[in-house]
């Protein structure tokens, strides 16, 4: 699914928002779950998962065309768990 599908299917159970209104509650949720998660803040949505940053420590790469070294710092990344419900829902779908 993809930003404006997310903003179609929202129009199409709530049309009283208008396209404006529902494209701007689709940015702005996204909007404030990426600001929970750059201060390191856990977001969990009950029946649908939880979001967590978690931190990979520093690794040495090598750059394919050279066989060169480089050095990687430690990054950041976002880890997304399922929640009970929608493990249930995925794993009952017919096929």
């Amino acid at each position: 699914m993809t930003r404006a599908e997310l903003i179609e299917a929202l129009l199409k159970s709530c049309p009283e928002l208008g396209s404006e209104g529902a494209a701007t509650v689709v940015h702005e949720v996204i909007e404030a779950m990426c600001q929970s998660l750059e201060r390191g803040e856990r977001i969990e949505l009950r029946g649908f998962g939880t979001f967590t940053l978690r931190t990979r420590g520093p690794i040495t790469a090598h750059n394919p065309k050279t066989g060169e070294q480089v050095p990687l710092g430690e990054r950041r990344f976002v880890h997304f768990k399922p929640g009970v419900q929608l493990k249930d829902r995925v794993n009952n779908m017919p096929h």
